[in-house]
């Protein structure tokens, strides 16, 4: 995905870019080559799927009304009560370890049908997909000729489970032939759902801890390709690890494990017994591991697994460095139509919204028509009239290095700083996305106290107010919503950069830290992260190739026996949060971002800066290991 453009109300666009104009593109190939890896090894053979799920969406339509919802939401007592039990049925299947496919009714009347398989045994055909159970849950209403389907198929002497109260409707209508099928017929209750589900799986897969409990949360799925196996397990639990798993599945043949992150094959450690293959593993949060099972064995590295020694924890403050210049934003303006007299000072958006409401413009939004769509349009625009804007900040260090004025659109605007005019004509490149303008700032412009910069600009519907950047060497403290300029501090420790000096910057910064662990013999060199606010970390030991962290364990390797790794690099990649916004919501964290967010009203918005903690908030530790066999 990648913006045309990040002008105007293009910037709040969404989802985000992940292209140049975020900090972690360049680095976005680790994770993309790694979701490619597991995409073709769970791409290979087929399902080991034998059970659907009767989809009950058309429970839902049959009760859809004006009012039914709100927004994604359903409002209505008895659709809220299909969603939850759609959710938790999935859930409970899931932490069985219970693959299933969704049966919708539609597909099924045209393309469904039953047969039997090599060895007689009754399944229900959807194209390619076979399945021996059907389960029917959650339904107000069924298709008569799902009915049929499923009469059909227990004639033939397949499985049909109702789990809770079976359709008490067909085709919409009251009707008890649902319910008179010659089916199983249990409570919605998770227990009674899996021993019958059971009954019906080829391939079982159990997980347990180190006490034999039963682990909900590593998820499973089992494909095959011929006479190979490929298992996926994964730990949907971001916050929790499960060291000393004890997995299991009923198939035999050698065990590789497939490491997505690398592409490198191991070798695994198993045994089997009562018909069970038997491995040993951990699973850290949000963790994964993909295995190969096959009669023939597999090259690849002996399994290992890591014995932790001694640890030091690597002390700030820390020089670094940083991959942008630091930025300032200057979101908060007052305004004047005509010269009638400035505004109280608001957010910039805020403003824009009044003036347009002053006008009778429609607001900018979500749905409005972007301006590289607007500019093909060629239509005459109405001059509304002049409008200036006054954007304040403090200067208590001057910086000591050119600083630069980042503005859209310059040629549309007068621009004055401290009274004095910036010529808009001398643009000096592009800062992050080429409609951010670069105009350097003459020396002198800038003065101890309170600046301003002044924006006249004549006002069109196509016009886009929006906040100013400058960049420079200068460090940004903030009080009371107020930007000040500061001296960069010439060390920084562990903690939040917002705080430091760095409150919207949104680059790489690269901290150095002095380390002076040896690893002796076969002992190996880790540096692990505890707390961080980032896209990604990089690591660069001594003269390696840099090492990207994106998820746990936020753990990296970075030397063998005898090295002396004295200097480590770490790279924490930001994402654009603090630079773009929504930098006034509350609270900080919303489940899904769109143009309303950074719009908010009330108890929602506050004048000060809602920023998001970045950068390493804990310092980093370095850890002796060493590799001992897998058992």
């Amino acid at each position: 995905l990648a913006w045309y453009t990040m002008e105007g109300e293009a910037k709040r666009d969404f989802p985000g870019s992940i292209f140049f104009q975020s900090a972690w593109y360049r680095d976005y190939k680790y994770v993309e080559d790694y979701f490619s890896r597991v995409n073709v090894l769970m791409g290979l053979g087929k399902p080991c799927c034998n059970v659907l799920v009767l989809n009950p969406v058309e429970s839902v339509w049959c009760m859809v009304r004006p009012g039914w919802a709100n927004m994604l939401s359903a409002d209505m007592d008895v659709i809220k009560q299909i969603e939850e039990n759609y959710q938790t049925l999935f859930t409970w299947l899931c932490m069985d370890r219970i693959d299933f496919d969704y049966g919708d009714e539609d597909i099924l009347a045209r393309y469904a049908h039953v047969e039997a398989d090599q060895v007689g045994k009754p399944q229900l055909t959807v194209g390619d997909c076979q399945y021996n159970l059907v389960i029917v849950t959650g339904m107000v209403t069924i298709r008569s000729s799902t009915v049929a389907l499923l009469d059909n198929f227990l004639k033939a002497g397949g499985s049909v489970l109702f789990a809770g109260a079976s359709p008490s409707l067909v085709d919409a209508q009251p009707c008890t032939d649902a319910a008179q099928l010659p089916g199983t017929f249990v409570p919605f209750d998770r227990y009674e759902i899996a021993v019958q589900a059971e009954k019906h799986i080829d391939c079982k897969v159990s997980v347990t801890d180190s006490q034999g409990n039963p682990i909900d949360d590593v998820y499973c799925q089992v494909r095959k390709e011929n006479e190979n196996y490929v298992i996926m397990l994964l730990n949907v639990n971001r916050e929790k690890s499960f060291e000393q798993a004890a997995v299991a599945w009923n198939i035999s043949g050698f065990v590789c494990e497939w490491v997505c992150e690398t592409g490198e094959k191991l070798e695994i450690s198993s045994n089997y017994s009562d018909g069970f293959t038997h491995i040993i593993t951990d699973f850290v949060p949000g963790g994964e591991h993909l295995y190969v099972v096959s009669k023939e064995k597999q090259n690849g590295a002996k399994s290992e697994h890591s014995v932790w020694k001694a640890g030091k924890t690597l002390k700030g403050p820390y020089p670094y460095t940083l991959s942008e210049p630091n930025v300032c934003v200057l979101d908060m303006v007052e305004y004047q139509i005509d010269g009638k007299g400035w505004s109280e000072q608001k957010e910039i958006l805020k403003a824009d919204r009044e003036i347009r409401g002053a006008f009778g413009l429609p607001l900018r939004g979500g749905e409005m028509l972007q301006p590289w769509f607007v500019s093909k349009l060629k239509k005459q625009e109405k001059n509304y009239g002049t409008v200036q804007f006054r954007f304040t900040f403090e200067v208590k260090d001057l910086p000591q290095k050119p600083v630069e004025l980042v503005c859209e659109r310059p040629d549309l605007f007068q621009i004055n700083i401290n009274g004095q005019t910036l010529d808009s004509n001398l643009v000096n490149g592009w800062w992050i996305d080429k409609c951010f303008n670069k105009i350097p700032v003459p020396a002198g412009y800038l003065h101890l106290g309170l600046n301003d910069i002044v924006l006249q600009t004549e006002f069109y519907e196509s016009t886009n107010p929006e906040s100013l950047y400058l960049l420079g060497e200068f460090g940004v403290s903030l009080h009371s919503g107020k930007s000040v300029l500061t001296c960069l501090p010439d060390k920084i420790p562990a903690g939040d950069i917002t705080k430091l000096g760095f409150p919207f910057y949104s680059g790489t910064i690269r901290y150095f830290m002095e380390n002076n662990l040896i690893p002796k013999e076969q002992e190996r060199l880790a540096i692990s992260f505890g707390k961080h606010e980032a896209a990604c970390l990089k690591v660069t030991a001594a003269d390696k190739s840099p090492v990207v962290i994106a998820w746990q364990p936020y753990r990296a390797e970075i030397g063998t026996e005898g090295e002396k790794i004295q200097q480590i690099a770490v790279d924490v990649v930001l994402t654009r949060r603090n630079t773009f916004g929504p930098l006034h919501q509350l609270p900080l964290c919303t489940p899904a971002y769109a143009p309303e967010n950074f719009i908010t009203e009330g108890e929602q918005f506050s004048n000060d800066y809602v920023l998001y903690p970045s950068g390493l908030l804990e310092e980093p530790q370095v850890e002796i290991f060493c590799m001992k066999p897998s058992i």
